[in-house]
């Protein structure tokens, strides 16, 4: 025997959940935020390591071919024969010696010094 009956939900019973709602979004957008650029830092890394390898790689084969140790020039290298999962639509890739990750932005640059030396480097735009 109850004295009243319930027609739906009250407007605090909304406020309450409203704002349940609001403050595990707030906590939740900027962990999110996070993971995805810790993804996107290491999609770079990974493909810095798969270009570094491929031209010590490209290197050694010249030694095994009997010429001397050759560096490969810029124009060489394809992120399509240096890593099988390469995603195209996520990277540019000129054949210049400067690759560009599309979503951040992030340029990782090779050069060619000399016969015997390379440098490598990411460059994050801010």
């Amino acid at each position: 025997m109850f004295w009243f009956k319930e027609d739906g939900i009250a407007g605090i019973e909304m406020v309450v959940v409203f704002a349940i709602v609001g403050i595990l979004t707030f906590t939740v957008i900027p962990y999110y935020t996070s993971l995805t650029n810790h993804a996107h830092d290491a999609k770079v890394k990974a493909m810095y390591s798969m270009i570094n390898a491929s031209i010590i790689v490209a290197a050694v084969d010249s030694v095994t071919v009997g010429r001397n140790k050759r560096i490969p020039e810029p124009s060489q290298l394809s992120l399509k024969k240096t890593a099988t999962w390469f995603d195209s639509k996520n990277w540019s890739d000129n054949r210049s010696g400067k690759w560009t990750y599309l979503p951040t932005g992030a340029i990782i640059v090779y050069n060619k010094i000399n016969q015997d030396d390379f440098s490598l480097e990411i460059i994050y735009k801010e």
